[in-house]
């Protein structure tokens, strides 16, 4: 009876968090369209995604401590609602100032999903949290290649605008039965903690913390201008779209992998190295991009997303360890909001320099980026090994 209940939980937060990525990824799956339409450069690029992630990211903190004190359902309807919401009035806009302003709106919706679904899994799965945080990660992920390939292939037969209407329409709804099914779900009690507690914590997940937020700041980059690249090294229209959402559904089997085949406690070596092949393929990229065929970078930045999503449910499981059952989704809430803060001004950043060096250069940054990360990774490997030799 208890392994059911646990299923169900695992369930409806892997159905969140695939609505979830998928209205937020809408975006960069139709930002060529965007790009030509409205004459669009790099920069401006960068800040279709950079300013919608800054309102979904800075109130985590608030929904944080919300997904620790308020059932998951009244969380679930908010989310739901505000994203379908928003990418109606998305699918309204005429010009790129009235779209930022409906992607932040539905961004507010989205700052309550990824607090609430790695808070609560990490609460009913104390243990085991890895994998079952590798399941509900992949769920987001899944989403990804299905937005890009789906939105790229309407495309040939609708306007974006009613695109985004239909969308939206459709969360409006799932929002009202996502909010019925996850009415029964059985939430853990969790303890109270003082503020030295909470003072406690964010010093023990420091380094977590920034390893995170600049794989936030890579996979922003490469959401933002890979369907770009595609097109700049020979892939045509909807043809980058689709090979886009093919490399993301390889992406997507990174997390199940790891979460099928990691062992707990290994969790800093394999972000480590994760972090290493990241940078030799990112820089690969750059240094071939005149000698090799567009199949091969393709092959190459195939590989770079399925490391970055493979080692995300491990930096998670370091930050879970670091905090207490009662304190999850406020721990999780900050994570998220310093993490996804700091990401989310990269690619304007990328854009800025690809506009002055050519688009390549965004993975170079993506492949310095790494490096830094590995190296944070190495410190808190031998900190932690240190402080075990000590105990």
């Amino acid at each position: 009876m208890v392994k059911r209940e646990y299923s169900i939980v695992w369930i409806w937060l892997s159905v969140m968090h695939f609505i979830n990525d998928f209205i937020t990824s809408l975006i960069p799956a139709i930002i060529l369209v965007l790009k030509y339409e409205w004459n669009l450069s790099y920069s401006s690029q960068g800040l279709l995604t950079t300013i919608p992630t800054f309102f979904m990211v800075l109130p985590q903190i608030f929904t944080g401590h919300l997904a620790d004190r308020i059932h998951v359902s009244k969380l679930v309807f908010t989310c739901m609602f505000m994203l379908g919401f928003g990418t109606i009035l998305m699918g309204f806009s005429y010009d790129f100032n009235q779209f930022i302003i409906s992607a932040c709106i539905m961004s507010l919706g989205a700052s309550f999903t990824h607090p609430t679904i790695y808070s609560i899994t990490s609460n009913q799965y104390t243990g085991v949290e890895t994998r079952f945080l590798s399941f509900v990660s992949a769920a987001g992920d899944l989403s990804l290649p299905i937005v890009f390939a789906l939105t790229g292939f309407l495309l040939k037969f609708l306007g974006w605008r009613i695109i985004l209407l239909c969308y939206g329409f459709i969360v409006l709804i799932l929002s009202v039965t996502l909010k019925y099914f996850t009415s029964t779900i059985v939430v853990k009690s969790l303890p109270k903690y003082d503020l030295k507690s909470i003072s406690s914590i964010f010093k023990r997940v420091f380094y977590p913390l920034i390893t995170l937020g600049i794989m936030v700041a890579c996979y922003r980059i490469i959401l933002t201008f890979t369907t770009t690249f595609l097109s700049f090294i020979g892939f045509i229209g909807e043809q980058a779209n689709y090979i886009f959402a093919l490399m993301l559904l390889i992406g997507a089997f990174g997390p199940i992998l790891m979460g099928l085949l990691s062992k707990p406690g290994h969790e800093g070596r394999i972000v480590f190295l994760g972090l290493t092949l990241i940078s030799a393929f990112s820089f690969m990229i750059v240094l071939s991009r005149s000698y090799l065929s567009a199949g091969i970078l393709s092959l190459f930045l195939s590989m770079v997303i399925l490391i970055i999503l493979g080692i995300w449910p491990s930096i998670y499981s370091l930050i879970s360890k670091s905090s207490f059952s009662g304190l999850m989704g406020l721990t999780y809430g900050f994570s998220l909001t310093f993490t996804w803060a700091f990401g989310s001004i990269w690619p304007f950043i990328a854009g800025l320099v690809s506009d002055v060096f050519g688009i390549e250069f965004a993975y170079l940054i993506i492949s310095l980026l790494s490096i830094i990360a590995g190296l944070i990774v190495l410190k808190f490997i031998l900190l932690d090994k240190h402080l075990q030799t000590i105990k």
